[in-house]
C-alpha cells in the first residue's frame, strides 16, 4: 500500500505510451477506498490506481515546480538520490501495477508547498 506524501520508483509512461521509463514518482492521492476518479463503489477495479507526480533530477525552478535540494535536513528520507523537481503541473492517474517501490517520503514543509503548486495549477488557490 502506498500514501500519500510517499516517493516511490514507477514504470512511468511517456506521453506517446510507446514506452515507459523507471522513474521515481510523488504519490498525492493514495490506493485508499475514497479515491473518487475511480469507478462506483463496488467495482472491483477500486483502489487499484493513485494520482502521481513525476519527480526529475534536472532542476527546474518555477511556480509549479517543487525543488527538493539534496542541502535539505530531511533530504535522506526523500531515498532520492540528487537534488530533484516534482513536476506539479503533470498530475497523472496510473495504476499501482506499475509501482516497483517505496523508496522514501517527501518532507512535510515540502509536501505543503505541492499541495500549493497543485492548486495553482488546477485553479484552486
Amino acid at each position: 500500500m502506498f500514501d500519500r506524501g510517499d516517493i516511490v520508483l514507477i514504470e512511468y509512461p511517456y506521453t506517446d505510451k510507446a514506452a515507459a521509463k523507471l522513474r521515481p514518482a510523488l504519490v498525492i492521492q493514495g490506493f485508499g477506498p475514497f479515491f473518487i476518479a475511480l469507478t462506483a463503489a463496488g467495482d472491483q477495479a477500486l483502489g487499484r490506481n493513485a494520482v502521481f507526480l513525476p519527480i526529475t533530477s534536472v532542476i527546474k525552478p518555477g511556480a509549479h515546480n517543487v525543488v527538493v535540494p539534496d542541502s535539505d535536513p530531511a533530504f535522506a528520507q526523500s531515498g532520492l538520490k540528487v537534488s530533484s523537481t516534482i513536476l506539479c503541473w503533470n498530475v497523472n492517474t496510473i495504476s499501482k501495477a506499475f509501482v516497483s517501490r517505496t523508496i522514501g517520503t517527501l518532507a512535510d514543509a515540502l509536501m505543503e508547498q505541492v499541495e500549493d503548486a497543485v492548486r495553482r495549477v488546477l485553479g484552486l488557490a
